[in-house]
């Protein structure tokens, strides 16, 4: 049987290359990371002779899922069995992909928790709880001399690991009440014992410039003078993984694959969303705050 798996963001194309190189022994898998379907379409590379079935990521916003909507569509005209890959839980609430509600012929979900809900949305579909298959190796212990080296940590240093998202305004609103909080923890320091070692871990789909972000960086360093760090992490080359970082991590601030790696770390996690980054998780998962309020 030959598959095609399409994804357009880290998260889902990572999944999936782990699933090509387990199914290519038994099936003749194929995997692209993003490209104009219509391309696809056009030399006959979608049709319902090349492939049996379509496996597609579910990306977002819906600006960074054209290449999985237009595959998705052109599956659907041509009667080729297609389907989708939440890599994320709720990630098939997304309303881009609303449209293919009645043609999809199955959707792979996160959790069994899931599945009812998913179900009543996909009537007529295969929902069939997954999970991730990346989540197995966030049990696996991490390099915490490897992540210390990484961000130049000091052995006093309190580590706040805090993930992006894509979104510029969720971003500075989660990072600036971060560095409040290191500031205001270092204030009620009295002994000076610790230090605060903030880090902004950019996100990899987040296409705003670094420099958009060094405003924040300076304040936060004027604020902490010796007792406060924050630094930035994502614009090198190579760049430095938030997952890499995470064993040396004292607490994480909000996150979605990465808090899942944090809770396998028993590594303490915080959810923190405010009127804007609670609008934002309403129109990306249909909901105002994370799975773990739900559950």
């Amino acid at each position: 049987m030959r598959i095609l798996f399409v994804a357009e963001t880290p998260a889902a194309q990572n999944a999936f290359k782990l699933l090509v190189e387990h199914l290519g022994t038994r099936h003749d898998v194929h995997f692209t990371d993003g490209y104009d379907a219509s391309l696809f379409t056009q030399n006959n590379v979608l049709s319902r002779d090349t492939w049996g079935a379509v496996v597609i990521g579910m990306s977002a916003p819906a600006e960074r899922a054209k290449g999985e909507i237009e595959t998705a569509r052109t599956c659907a005209q041509l009667g080729i069995p297609f389907g989708f890959f939440a890599d994320a839980h709720f990630a098939w609430r997304r309303d881009h992909f609303a449209p293919f509600r009645d043609s999809a012929s199955f959707v792979f979900v996160a959790s069994k928790l899931e599945v009812q809900e998913a179900a009543r949305l996909f009537w007529h579909t295969l929902v069939v709880a997954t999970g991730n298959p990346l989540w197995e190796r966030y049990f696996e212990p991490g390099d915490v001399a490897h992540a210390h080296a990484l961000i130049g940590a000091r052995e006093s240093d309190f580590v706040i690991l805090a993930p992006g998202t894509k979104n510029l305004a969720v971003n500075v609103g989660v990072w600036r009440d971060c560095t409040a909080a290191a500031y205001h923890a270092r204030c009620s320091d009295l002994k000076g014992q610790r230090t605060f070692l903030v880090v902004l871990a950019k996100h990899p789909g987040d296409r705003t410039p670094g420099e958009v972000y060094r405003p924040l960086i300076g304040l936060g360093n004027s604020m902490g003078r010796n007792h406060m760090r924050l630094i930035l992490t994502g614009d090198e080359s190579p760049r430095i993984a938030a997952d890499d970082i995470l064993p040396r991590a004292n607490v994480v601030v909000n996150g979605t694959a990465l808090r899942v790696h944090a809770l396998a770390q028993r590594k303490p996690v915080i959810d923190y969303y405010g009127p804007v980054e609670q609008q934002w998780l309403e129109d990306d998962i249909g909901q105002p705050f994370t799975p773990l309020h739900v559950w």
